[in-house]
């Protein structure tokens, strides 16, 4: 009898775990993020929107070499008037090659300093000295 009420606890406790994580991933998937914010003038069309409901940025990229990179040239703009509020060289970190077409769909947010990925990543400035494109030479 010990072993047929080991069996059946064990089944409850699998449904039990299976039905809290289909709640969780159900109500995860209901989220619906922040819409993006109207385009300012002074900000690129290029120029793709990243945040949630407490704010974002846009942002444009361009790769820096052959595609495949891990090196891009960044400009993020505020969100609210299209400040520039960073400018330069960003990396992939962890290091990884990616498509701009790619890393454009996946800007999840700018936390100030970093642009942080869908993937977990972050494009972190990157601190060489190699020049790069203005905004307005683009």
């Amino acid at each position: 009898m010990s072993a047929r009420r080991d069996a059946v606890r064990k089944r409850w406790i699998v449904t039990t775990a299976l039905v809290l994580m289909g709640a969780v991933a159900a109500s995860a998937c209901g989220r619906r993020s922040k819409p993006p914010p109207p385009r300012p003038a002074s900000v690129p069309a290029d120029a793709v929107w990243a945040g949630g409901e407490d704010g974002g940025a846009f942002i444009s990229c361009l790769a820096v070499g052959r595609e495949p990179t891990n090196m891009f040239e960044c400009v993020v703009f505020q969100e609210q008037d299209g400040d520039v509020v960073a400018r330069g060289r960003f990396a992939t970190r962890p290091t990884f090659s990616v498509s701009l077409g790619e890393l454009r769909r996946s800007y999840a947010a700018f936390d100030g300093a970093s642009i942080l990925l869908a993937n977990g990543a972050t494009l972190a400035p990157d601190n060489s000295n190699v020049p790069f494109a203005q905004p307005d030479q683009r």
